[in-house]
Protein backbone atom coordinates (compact mmCIF):
# COMPACT_ATOMS: atom_id res chain seq x y z
CA UNK A 1 0.00 0.00 0.00
CA UNK A 2 1.44 3.88 -1.11
CA UNK A 3 1.91 5.70 1.63
CA UNK A 4 -1.44 8.73 1.91
CA UNK A 5 0.88 11.13 2.83
CA UNK A 6 3.06 11.32 -0.40
CA UNK A 7 -0.59 10.90 -2.30
CA UNK A 8 -2.37 13.73 -0.82
CA UNK A 9 0.86 16.38 -1.21
CA UNK A 10 1.09 14.81 -4.97
CA UNK A 11 -2.81 15.35 -5.33
CA UNK A 12 -2.48 18.97 -3.08
CA UNK A 13 0.66 20.05 -5.90
CA UNK A 14 -1.38 18.93 -8.69
CA UNK A 15 -4.21 21.00 -7.49
CA UNK A 16 -2.63 23.89 -6.82
CA UNK A 17 -0.73 24.18 -10.51
CA UNK A 18 -3.92 23.02 -12.26
CA UNK A 19 -5.21 26.20 -10.62
CA UNK A 20 -2.41 28.79 -11.74
CA UNK A 21 -2.27 26.66 -14.72
CA UNK A 22 -6.48 27.86 -15.61
CA UNK A 23 -5.71 31.21 -14.43
CA UNK A 24 -2.56 31.86 -16.66
CA UNK A 25 -3.91 29.88 -19.80
CA UNK A 26 -5.22 33.27 -21.38
CA UNK A 27 -1.26 33.87 -22.09
CA UNK A 28 -0.48 30.79 -23.54
CA UNK A 29 1.93 29.18 -21.02
CA UNK A 30 1.54 26.94 -17.84
CA UNK A 31 2.68 28.14 -14.40
CA UNK A 32 6.52 27.05 -14.97
CA UNK A 33 6.62 29.07 -17.97
CA UNK A 34 5.19 32.27 -15.94
CA UNK A 35 7.37 31.73 -13.00
CA UNK A 36 10.27 31.80 -15.08
CA UNK A 37 9.53 35.14 -17.15
CA UNK A 38 8.73 36.43 -13.73
CA UNK A 39 11.80 35.66 -12.20
CA UNK A 40 14.04 36.94 -14.96
CA UNK A 41 11.43 40.36 -15.50
CA UNK A 42 12.72 40.57 -11.26
CA UNK A 43 16.51 40.13 -12.29
CA UNK A 44 17.31 41.42 -15.98
CA UNK A 45 19.95 39.01 -16.62
CA UNK A 46 20.08 35.39 -15.12
CA UNK A 47 22.31 32.44 -16.12
CA UNK A 48 20.21 29.00 -16.33
CA UNK A 49 21.99 27.59 -13.74
CA UNK A 50 20.77 30.27 -11.79
CA UNK A 51 17.25 29.88 -12.65
CA UNK A 52 17.54 25.85 -12.33
CA UNK A 53 18.12 26.47 -8.88
CA UNK A 54 15.38 29.43 -7.64
CA UNK A 55 12.80 27.33 -9.79
CA UNK A 56 13.95 23.99 -8.27
CA UNK A 57 14.01 22.51 -11.70
CA UNK A 58 16.27 20.40 -13.65
CA UNK A 59 19.11 22.23 -15.98
CA UNK A 60 17.23 19.89 -18.76
CA UNK A 61 13.73 21.22 -18.00
CA UNK A 62 14.87 25.01 -17.68
CA UNK A 63 16.90 24.17 -21.14
CA UNK A 64 13.51 23.04 -22.80
CA UNK A 65 11.80 26.07 -21.21
CA UNK A 66 14.30 28.41 -22.68
CA UNK A 67 14.10 26.88 -25.93
CA UNK A 68 10.28 27.56 -26.42
CA UNK A 69 10.47 30.73 -25.04
CA UNK A 70 12.85 31.63 -27.11
CA UNK A 71 11.36 30.39 -30.45
CA UNK A 72 8.31 32.73 -29.22
CA UNK A 73 10.52 35.68 -29.23
CA UNK A 74 10.15 36.48 -25.65
CA UNK A 75 13.97 35.70 -24.34
CA UNK A 76 17.36 35.67 -25.94
CA UNK A 77 20.29 33.36 -24.24
CA UNK A 78 24.00 34.48 -24.77
CA UNK A 79 26.71 31.76 -23.94
CA UNK A 80 29.17 33.11 -21.91
CA UNK A 81 32.08 30.34 -21.31
CA UNK A 82 30.40 27.45 -20.25
CA UNK A 83 26.81 29.45 -18.77
CA UNK A 84 24.18 30.50 -20.84
CA UNK A 85 22.86 33.74 -19.80
CA UNK A 86 19.17 34.62 -20.22
CA UNK A 87 17.94 38.21 -20.74
CA UNK A 88 14.15 39.08 -21.61
CA UNK A 89 12.99 40.71 -25.33
CA UNK A 90 10.34 43.49 -24.56
CA UNK A 91 7.25 41.09 -25.70
CA UNK A 92 8.98 38.97 -22.62
CA UNK A 93 9.15 41.58 -20.18
CA UNK A 94 5.44 42.48 -21.07
CA UNK A 95 4.12 38.11 -20.58
CA UNK A 96 6.11 38.49 -17.72
CA UNK A 97 3.91 41.99 -16.17
CA UNK A 98 0.93 40.01 -17.41
CA UNK A 99 1.53 37.01 -15.87
CA UNK A 100 2.51 38.46 -12.21
CA UNK A 101 -0.46 40.22 -11.90
CA UNK A 102 -2.45 37.41 -12.66
CA UNK A 103 -0.24 35.07 -10.87
CA UNK A 104 -0.84 37.45 -7.94
CA UNK A 105 -4.25 37.61 -8.04
CA UNK A 106 -4.51 33.78 -8.23
CA UNK A 107 -2.52 33.79 -4.86
CA UNK A 108 -4.58 36.42 -3.33
CA UNK A 109 -7.60 34.00 -4.21
CA UNK A 110 -5.59 31.26 -2.64
CA UNK A 111 -4.80 33.22 0.28
CA UNK A 112 -8.47 33.99 0.75
CA UNK A 113 -9.58 30.49 0.74
CA UNK A 114 -7.18 28.75 2.84
CA UNK A 115 -6.12 31.65 4.86
CA UNK A 116 -3.26 33.16 5.62
CA UNK A 117 -2.09 30.59 8.40
CA UNK A 118 -2.61 27.50 6.41
CA UNK A 119 -0.41 28.74 3.93
CA UNK A 120 2.37 30.26 6.02
CA UNK A 121 2.66 26.72 8.21
CA UNK A 122 2.48 24.41 4.88
CA UNK A 123 4.99 26.34 3.56
CA UNK A 124 7.58 25.99 6.71
CA UNK A 125 7.09 22.52 7.22
CA UNK A 126 7.95 21.59 3.33
CA UNK A 127 10.72 23.67 3.57
CA UNK A 128 11.92 21.82 6.90
CA UNK A 129 11.03 18.43 4.84
CA UNK A 130 12.81 19.24 1.71
CA UNK A 131 16.03 19.89 3.66
CA UNK A 132 15.27 16.82 5.91
CA UNK A 133 15.02 14.55 2.70
CA UNK A 134 18.37 16.51 1.48
CA UNK A 135 20.15 15.33 4.13
CA UNK A 136 19.06 11.89 3.56
CA UNK A 137 19.78 11.80 0.26
CA UNK A 138 23.38 13.34 0.90
CA UNK A 139 24.18 10.54 3.40
CA UNK A 140 22.76 7.59 0.51
CA UNK A 141 26.31 5.36 -0.68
Amino acid sequence: MLPEFHLLLNRFSREMTAYFDARLKSLGFAVSYIELLITLDEQGKCSQKTLSEQLFLAPSTITRFLQKLEKEGLLTRERNGYSSMVTLTEEGKNVAKKGKKIYQEAWEEVLNQVGDKFTETTGKLLQYGSAELQKLEQKKP
